[in-house]
């Protein structure tokens, strides 16, 4: 992540997912307002494999969960983990 970018958006809180956004499973969803045209930026946090695929968006959390799923779908389902700490940082595991 590129910390100028960051810098251009300001985290204002989690508001309710849409209702396009629920098909997708999201759980919540990030509201940033830009500090150069104070437009608003939506960031759904995803559950849906699918939607993490087609929308080409995520972070942590949406990206070991395709990870993870995508190594059961691989047949590793028995070796395979998927990591929460407490930090609100989330990753896959498998043991080969």
């Amino acid at each position: 992540v590129d910390d100028d970018v960051d810098d251009d958006f300001s985290f204002l809180g989690y508001v309710y997912p849409s209702p396009s956004e629920r098909l997708g499973n999201a759980s919540r969803t990030e509201l940033y307002r830009c500090r150069n045209c104070s437009s608003f930026t939506r960031f759904p946090r995803y559950n849906k494999a699918l939607w993490v695929t087609s929308t080409k968006r995520g972070r942590c959390g949406e990206y070991s969960m395709l990870l993870y799923r995508m190594l059961r779908a691989l047949g590793y389902g028995g070796h395979a983990r998927w990591v929460v700490d407490w930090a609100d940082h989330v990753w896959a595991e498998v043991w080969l």
